[in-house]
């Protein structure tokens, strides 16, 4: 159970598949020491950069390289469903916009001495964000709420899925050992 059994990609695969752009994209995740390379085809460029974005919210992501992800090649002739396209294409910029703040959120989580080692992970819903993983102490998790909470642009948080565990950097310590092995 994540946050102590699932490594980067399976997490990685995990967020891809809770929103309706990209639970379907026929996308293959690799990670190696902190970066992961997303292969497969996209239907847009926008897709393609939303993809890129929601990994980085990923915490242990260094960097996403996307070049192994192309763009199909578009059709000479319009199709009924391109009037939906400018819908699907503003969802998409929303999206890439909440998991801008998402990544925003995990990147002052790291940066906290206090927290920088715990296994948090932060994803994107509606106009708020997701805490997710755990913490050592009733603290922490207060002040991991407290953080995200004062980031620019978050309207909600939710951490029904951040839990306390006493042993919870050690633990995570210990499941990424065993992951490397």
């Amino acid at each position: 159970m994540w946050p102590f059994g699932k490594n980067i990609v399976e997490q990685i695969k995990d967020t891809f598949g809770q929103n309706r752009v990209s639970k379907d994209l026929p996308v293959q995740v690799e990670e190696q020491n902190g970066n992961v390379i997303l292969k497969g085809e996209v239907p847009t460029e926008d897709h393609k950069s939303l993809l890129e974005t929601i990994a980085q919210t990923i915490r242990g992501v260094k960097n996403v390289k996307t070049t192994d992800l192309k763009v199909q090649q578009a059709s000479a002739h319009k199709t009924a469903s391109q009037s939906n396209s400018q819908h699907t294409q503003a969802e998409i910029q929303e999206l890439r916009n909440r998991s801008r703040i998402a990544r925003e959120v995990l990147k002052r989580l790291e940066a906290n001495a206090e927290l920088a080692d715990d296994p948090i992970a932060v994803l994107q819903s509606g106009h708020g964000v997701v805490l997710r993983g755990a913490v050592d102490n009733q603290h922490e998790y207060n002040l991991a709420v407290k953080i995200a909470q004062e980031t620019p642009e978050v309207e909600s948080v939710d951490s029904s899925d951040l839990r306390i565990d006493p042993q919870a950097k050690q633990k995570y310590k210990s499941s990424l050992q065993q992951q490397s092995s």
